[in-house]
């Protein structure tokens, strides 16, 4: 069966954190280390993003695109409120996505929540965010349902 250009989904992944709040045995963004501290510059970053801006904003196909955010736990990033709220004002093509396992998703600040609302605004087709299960004693169910 041949794809429709439609079908297809184009997604840039920025690792912005390998912190992590899990220590999975096969985690596959070096995250099982407790020195696993990497921060994606957030300067660097928003020049990446702006650079993916132009990428999609050339897209001749006009397939399903977007930016991935995860981690480590996306949610430790420092700068993800400023990163949310620059491709929110910046940005007309990338429409971030969170990649989290969700245990955070309770405590996060009014303020990010109110960034993340703006984002739904911009982009309604968007899903902020996408969890990750893992074999905790996460009610994941409730979870959904949070960020739904």
């Amino acid at each position: 069966m041949k794809l429709k250009d439609s079908d297809r989904e184009l997604v840039f992944q920025f690792v912005v954190t390998t912190k992590c709040n899990l220590r999975c045995n096969n985690c596959s963004y070096g995250c099982t280390s407790k020195k696993a501290n990497l921060v994606y510059n957030p300067d660097i970053l928003k020049k990446d993003i702006l650079y993916v801006e132009q990428l999609l904003a050339n897209n001749s196909k006009k397939i399903n695109q977007g930016a991935c955010l995860q981690g480590g736990e996306t949610l430790l990033y420092p700068y993800l409120q400023d990163i949310v709220s620059f491709i929110t004002n910046k940005c007309k093509y990338v429409s971030p996505t969170i990649l989290t396992n969700g245990i955070m998703l309770p405590k996060l600040p009014i303020s990010l929540i109110d960034a993340l609302h703006k984002v739904k605004d911009k982009y309604p087709e968007c899903s902020n965010f996408l969890l990750s299960e893992y074999p905790t004693q996460i009610d994941y169910k409730k979870l959904y349902r949070y960020v739904s």
